[in-house]
């Protein structure tokens, strides 16, 4: 016999006088990322700092590597400048939704695609010292994206040929900034 119910589910709508944040949790028990309510990475950056260049402001400096390295892009390549990659996150502009390694003159960059030419600094932002100009590209979400399109939302520098792989979750760009280098990553 079927159960008769007046209703399926009862809400109650609304916030108390004096509401308590409830605490960031998962159903598994296992704890949130880091970057888990923080805003989307809106700006990408190189800086040279063996030219003293220094982070701009509003951005985060990608210092090391999630084991611990020294997150140089030119890391192992003899007398090269040492490079490192900034980004700005924000909700002041759509956010990035790719990350991209441009080889000059082997490839063509997509119509949406932005190029990392230049440092803060207004110098070249050439990530590869050998003779191949290697840059970072990046493109936006358009204006009419989804709401819940993916965007990046955390960026890390990897060391493969120290034994490193990049975080569960994230994405890797099978990329070789340091082509034409015996240390390159």
């Amino acid at each position: 016999m079927e159960e008769r119910r007046v209703v399926e589910y009862f809400v109650v709508a609304g916030l108390p006088e004096n509401p308590k944040p409830l605490a960031d949790f998962s159903c598994d028990g296992a704890t949130l990322k880091a970057t888990y309510n923080l805003p989307p990475v809106t700006d990408l950056a190189v800086i040279n700092r063996s030219l003293g260049e220094v982070v701009p402001d509003g951005y985060t400096c990608i210092e090391t590597t999630p084991s611990g390295l020294v997150a140089n892009i030119n890391q192992g390549a003899l007398r090269a400048p040492e490079m490192f990659l900034c980004f700005r996150r924000g909700r002041d502009k759509q956010p990035l939704v790719d990350i991209g390694v441009l080889y000059e003159g082997r490839e063509r960059v997509m119509p949406d695609s932005q190029i990392v030419e230049f440092t803060h600094g207004g110098r070249s932002a050439n990530i590869n010292s050998s003779g191949q100009t290697t840059y970072m590209t990046y493109r936006r979400a358009s204006e009419n994206a989804a709401c819940n399109e993916l965007v990046v939302s955390d960026i890390c520098i990897i060391m493969t040929n120290r034994g490193e792989q990049a975080p569960h979750s994230y994405c890797t760009i099978d990329r070789n900034l340091n082509k034409g280098h015996y240390g390159g990553l």
